[in-house]
């Protein structure tokens, strides 16, 4: 019998594209009627995200690539790459947020914007990453080989016979992994949120300044686990 996507994993699909994008339009909703916030913190926020997590982490990732002793020295040694970068891109998340706050929020005073603000730090990636490539592309996908079969890529390429071993790849994956998709997306939501409340507060209120290395250390911990599987230090969940 031809390998094929089981139910579970088409149900942790389902479950990847509710969550990734049902969550963060959800929160929207609630945060909005509950203190009848202003929707451009959501907008915001989602700069702050664009700014700080690709536009300035993509360029301090340029400058190390190019520097050959730096790069050479970070490919040789995971674990000082896995801190050097999980601290630097933690330092520039942390400086973003706090800068946008402070040039984009002024007239925003009520600490209840740093919910709605910490909502649109992750709702890119939320909806894109998991809601989208995690969730709906995949599951477009489970149910077309399903539904035609592998036999689709045997087109006698090496293309196509990639694509094949992708496929069987994904099939062969655990459940908890697709699971745990949707796991990591809420608390990733949730730590967001939490880290805008606290920068939030060291921006907008005095003597509030003593939050900032507790947001500084949640930063880096947030990047640290990327950072860890991109080293492969940790393997996948469940494997």
């Amino acid at each position: 019998m031809e390998p094929s996507f089981s139910t579970l994993a088409i149900i942790s699909m389902v479950l990847n594209t509710v969550v990734g994008i049902g969550l963060p339009v959800l929160l929207v909703i609630l945060i909005k009627k509950k203190y009848d916030m202003r929707i451009g913190t959501l907008f915001i926020g989602a700069c702050a995200y664009i700014a700080a997590n690709m536009f300035l982490q993509g360029i301090f990732d340029t400058v190390i690539g190019i520097i050959p002793p730096v790069a050479q020295f970070l490919v040789d040694n995971p674990m000082p790459r896995v801190i050097i970068m999980s601290v630097c891109h933690g330092a520039i998340q942390l400086g973003g947020y706090f800068l946008m706050i402070k040039m984009f929020m002024k007239d925003f005073r009520r600490k209840e914007n740093s919910l709605m603000y910490g909502v649109g730090i992750r709702i890119i990636d939320s909806i894109m990453g998991y809601g989208i490539n995690a969730g709906a592309m995949m599951l477009t996908l489970a149910f077309s080989i399903n539904k035609q079969g592998l036999g689709v890529y045997d087109d006698g390429t090496a293309e196509g016979a990639a694509a094949k071993a992708s496929v069987i790849e994904l099939m062969e994956m655990p459940i908890i992994e697709f699971v745990g998709m949707s796991i990591i997306c809420i608390c990733l939501m949730f730590i967001a949120i939490a880290l805008s409340v606290l920068i939030f507060q060291a921006a907008k209120r005095e003597n509030k300044m003593y939050l900032i290395p507790t947001a500084a250390a949640i930063c880096v911990l947030n990047c640290l686990l990327p950072e860890m599987y991109s080293a492969d230090i940790i393997s996948g969940i469940g494997k």
